[in-house]
């Protein structure tokens, strides 16, 4: 039966738990609970005593360290967008507004002139010739263009091959005058061709250059934006890892101990635990 067994057992002489028990309590061996107790009795901090001292010890919380740059006068990023648009800075739309409504005449513009004033020149050219370079013989619609046009009559004729001042003296007829008038103007034909097709790339190069003046002023102000945007972005990177609390590892298992003294290892029955 199970008493038999049991009987038996006891008998026998094995050893029952609670002969285990009593022999290791009478052999003087340390429990957990007086492990514990010994080693909070030997002055060893814990961690609420390591985490008081730290506080104690002068030294900036996260809080704190957000509070003080917080303080400090430090421009946001919003503060520097808002302190350049007062600022009177032009804008891109702002410079093309500008070049747009300045009045800078349009490589068009520019030859049309041209041409109106060679046309004119030798609308006069051919209005002295006829009268022998005798301004006073002029009507006075033509006399009246003459005058407005600026010139007297030697720099009138400056830019052809005809002597005016011996048409004048009667050294030379009005026919040999106008032909060598008409052949002087036919040699220059093809050059004032090419002079107003340079003078109209000159100009639109002029154009160019001015777009790409406002394109670099716009670009300016984009960068200064740019980059104080990118300080106040690093300054609030800085607060951000100023304020991050550094984590420390605790182990449960090594509360209260010090890294310089070790504990007595339990023994039981011989062998080390």
């Amino acid at each position: 039966t199970p008493e038999d067994v049991v009987n038996a057992i006891a008998s026998a002489g094995f050893t029952t738990p609670e002969d285990v028990g009593r022999a290791l309590a009478n052999a003087g061996y340390v429990t957990p609970e007086q492990l514990g107790n010994a080693l909070s009795s030997a002055g060893f901090a814990t961690p609420k005593d390591i985490t008081d001292a730290i506080a104690g010890a002068g030294f900036v919380n996260p809080d704190d360290m957000a509070t003080a740059l917080a303080n400090s006068g430090f421009a946001t990023p919003e503060d520097i967008k808002n302190a350049l648009l007062g600022s009177g800075f032009a804008t891109p739309d702002d410079i093309d507004n500008a070049l747009a409504s300045a009045g800078f005449a349009t490589a068009e513009d520019v030859a049309a002139g041209q041409a109106r004033a060679e046309n004119e020149r030798r609308g006069l050219q051919q209005a002295l010739l006829a009268v022998g370079g005798d301004v006073t013989k002029l009507d006075a619609d033509t006399k009246a263009r003459f005058d407005q046009f600026g010139e007297d009559v030697n720099q009138l004729f400056s830019n052809v091959d005809v002597d005016i001042n011996a048409l004048q003296a009667g050294q030379i007829s009005q026919a040999e005058a106008q032909q060598a008038f008409e052949s002087s103007v036919a040699g220059q034909f093809g050059q004032i061709g090419g002079q107003i097709g340079g003078l109209m790339s000159d100009v639109a190069g002029l154009g160019t250059q001015i777009g790409g003046i406002g394109q670099g002023i716009a670009g300016l102000g984009v960068g200064l934006l740019g980059g104080l945007t990118g300080l106040g972005q690093q300054q609030e990177q800085m607060i951000a890892q100023l304020s991050k609390p550094e984590v420390i590892k605790f182990d449960p298992f090594l509360k209260g101990l010090s890294p310089r003294k070790m504990p007595t290892p339990l023994k039981i029955q011989g062998m080390l635990v």
